[in-house]
């Protein structure tokens, strides 16, 4: 449908290109394809198991460990067998939960293409 700027300026031209609009708008709502059933499996709650872990506890077995955090969280028996994104995770968590019992070095290593600082339990027998 072709308007002129003239006829634009008309009311009943303008009442028209807005029930056309309408019928468009509405035409596109119905050509919308309603969602199929859904079935027993799509109503079940996600069965990803989360894995808990007590940070406290890890970190005291950690600190008699003195080995670096992440070998120890690789190391570190931990249900449902997280893969390594679920390990870095814990082993960020543990540093942001207690920076002032671990000790950050400036020696990196990498695994599975992630580049890690290599963080080792406080040295409290050291004296200043």
């Amino acid at each position: 449908m072709k308007v002129s700027l003239n006829d634009l300026q008309r009311d009943d031209v303008i009442e028209l290109v807005k029930k056309a609009r309408q019928r468009v708008h509405l035409k596109k709502q119905l050509q919308r394809k309603p969602a199929g059933q859904f079935n027993d499996d799509d109503l079940e709650a996600e069965k990803g198991q989360e894995v808990f872990v007590n940070y406290e506890a890890m970190l005291n077995s950690f600190l008699a460990s003195g080995r670096d955090l992440m070998d120890f969280i690789n190391q570190y028996p931990l249900p449902g067998k997280p893969g390594f994104a679920e390990r870095l995770n814990i082993y960020c968590r543990i540093i942001a939960l207690f920076p002032q019992d671990i000790e950050i070095t400036d020696r990196f290593n990498r695994s599975q293409g992630v580049e890690y600082a290599l963080a080792f339990p406080v040295d409290t027998t050291q004296t200043n």
